[in-house]
């Protein structure tokens, strides 16, 4: 398919990888894609640092608006306020809803924020796009009149790195959010050892928990991968989440996640992956970690390739629905 779309991504720290996966899966189906000049709305601190990102995240809305062409916006920099921004007739404006239900506290939620988004009139709602269809359930019950598109979590397109020898860890990477099962955890933290593995937990927020070594810290980019290429299993440990990048970064470096069957993992490992955990008890997570740990790399490849062929496909139908707009 032979298109063009312009990609705004206000937290460019934040979104780097994920802004360099969506760029190569447009790649790969033909789409050449182009930063749009927004200015960043994070990592400012204080009084004046938020009002200038809420400044920044208002200039953006109307610089998306003023754009020639179709839009996609990567973060929805308001929340659900952004699903009132003005789309122009000939350009369609798609923002990227990743968590519907935030996972942790951000602006531009509750329940009068979503019932003034939801009321928009027809030319002022951007088409929402998701990552699973736990999303796309909460997005329709959310904002029912929006016109609402599924894709997969984008993904590199090179093979697993992964890491000449493994180091029998398990690791849970990134920072802590409300949402972290930290009770199932603790008790996780117990049983690892006794099967002769190593838990591991790399990221800002988080509290100590014993059988845990915990390093409560911001990871750089440069190491991230390392961490992950190097980790036996990575897991999952929601109460609940919609999808997970982290997830998606671990299987671009030959490692499966273990986690609650959801349909994102489902996808991203195979429906019948051991790594998917039917039950929410810390028995069942610790028999799904033992045989993923067991698989050799093979398995994550073949994952790989799966997951990339689908997330193609996903993306090929998003922008195939709206051809007629996005053609070069």
């Amino acid at each position: 398919m032979s298109a063009q779309i312009a990609v705004a991504n206000a937290l460019p720290a934040a979104l780097d990888h994920y802004a360099r996966e969506l760029g190569q899966t447009l790649e790969r189906i033909g789409v050449t894609d182009s930063l749009l000049g927004v200015s960043p709305v994070e990592g400012l601190d204080g009084f004046r640092g938020r009002a200038r990102m809420l400044t920044n995240a208002l200039a953006n809305r109307s610089l998306r608006s003023r754009h020639g062409g179709p839009v996609l916006d990567l973060w929805p920099s308001l929340g659900l306020l952004e699903a009132r921004s003005v789309s122009a007739p000939r350009s369609p404006q798609l923002l990227v809803l990743h968590d519907p239900v935030p996972l942790r506290r951000q602006v531009g939620f509750g329940p009068l924020v979503t019932r003034w988004a939801a009321s928009a009139p027809s030319k002022k709602r951007p088409t929402i796009v998701v990552h699973s269809h736990a999303a796309d359930r909460v997005v329709e019950e959310l904002l029912p009149q929006h016109v609402r598109r599924f894709a997969l979590h984008p993904v590199l397109s090179h093979e697993p790195i992964g890491a000449e020898s493994l180091s029998n860890t398990v690791l849970i990477a990134g920072q802590f959010k409300p949402a972290r099962d930290v009770e199932l955890i603790a008790a996780l933290g117990r049983l690892l050892p006794q099967h002769g593995l190593r838990g591991r937990i790399v990221g800002r927020g988080w509290p100590d928990l014993a059988g845990w070594e915990v390093e409560n810290r911001f990871v750089p980019e440069s190491e991230l991968d390392e961490l992950l290429a190097s980790a036996s299993a990575v897991v999952l440990p929601y109460s609940h989440y919609f999808q997970s990048g982290i997830a998606v970064r671990a299987l671009e470096n030959g490692t499966l996640t273990v986690g609650r069957r959801t349909d994102f993992l489902e996808v991203l490992v195979g429906r019948r992956s051991p790594s998917l955990v039917d039950s929410g008890t810390a028995h069942a997570y610790a028999r799904a970690i033992v045989e993923t740990v067991s698989l050799d790399r093979s398995g994550a490849t073949q994952a790989l390739g799966d997951f990339r062929r689908r997330v193609d496909e996903s993306w090929n139908a998003l922008l195939g629905e709206l051809a007629g707009d996005y053609r070069a």
